[in-house]
């Protein structure tokens, strides 16, 4: 199924850069007025995901849902998705369902990882409180298929968001700035329309709105997800 807004799908080890990288394009994109949304796995986690664990299957099944809400988001707006994805059989099912998505590998060394560690999980996983984690008790498979390769040990965050922003633009993406009244056909009245629904549905904001509304799609199609663990 092709989308009409592209996807973005940032991949690699833990305190990479993924969500570091998506945060600072998602506010560039806004501030240049194209319409944008960015999936987290960790808020995923908390809610449409929140039944699944660790194990391959689950991780799997993570990546699949988390591809079909980027499936349904994109037929609105760009999406920027931040996932670890450490296997290839992940790849292949991502591409399944996103077969024109633009994978972006956050590359850094598990050293450097390690170094950061912002949430403290590479101490964890080596005292061994975490039994399985990437890049330490689990594997993460080189990919040879990404669209794009950043290497976050070395480039800037400024510097990385620029060679995403020009490889798109490259290929005819976000080539001009957009008008707010251009976004997703969003008039004032109808944005307007979503801050009223959302506060009414008690959501902060409007993206976190549309996100609910396409776990919400999800849910109610018939097989679209199915069953079992990611």
């Amino acid at each position: 199924m092709a989308t009409k807004y592209p996807v973005l799908w940032f991949m690699g080890l833990s305190a990479a850069g993924k969500s570091t990288l998506s945060t600072t394009l998602e506010e560039r994109l806004a501030g240049l007025g194209w319409p944008v949304m960015r999936l987290d796995a960790d808020e995923l986690r908390q809610g449409l995901n929140q039944g699944l664990g660790y194990s391959e299957s689950d991780r799997e099944e993570n990546i699949r849902r988390a591809a079909h809400v980027a499936r349904l988001l994109a037929g609105h707006t760009t999406v920027l998705a931040a996932f670890i994805t450490p296997y290839i059989k992940m790849r292949e099912i991502f591409r399944e369902i996103l077969p024109d998505a633009i994978l972006i590998y956050v590359k850094c060394p598990v050293e450097e990882c390690v170094r950061r560690d912002p949430k403290g999980l590479y101490q964890r996983a080596l005292s061994g409180t975490i039994p399985t984690f990437t890049g330490v008790s689990d594997t993460f498979e080189e990919p040879t298929n990404a669209n794009l390769v950043i290497d976050t040990s070395h480039a800037t965050v400024e510097q990385a968001v620029d060679a995403i922003v020009e490889y798109c633009q490259s290929r005819g993406l976000w080539d001009r700035p957009l008008s707010p009244e251009l976004h997703l056909r969003l008039t004032p009245d109808v944005w307007e329309r979503l801050q009223e629904a959302a506060q009414m549905a008690g959501i902060d904001s409007v993206s976190d709105y549309l996100v609910r509304i396409a776990e919400e799609m999800v849910a109610d199609a018939p097989g679209a997800l199915g069953q079992g663990g990611r």
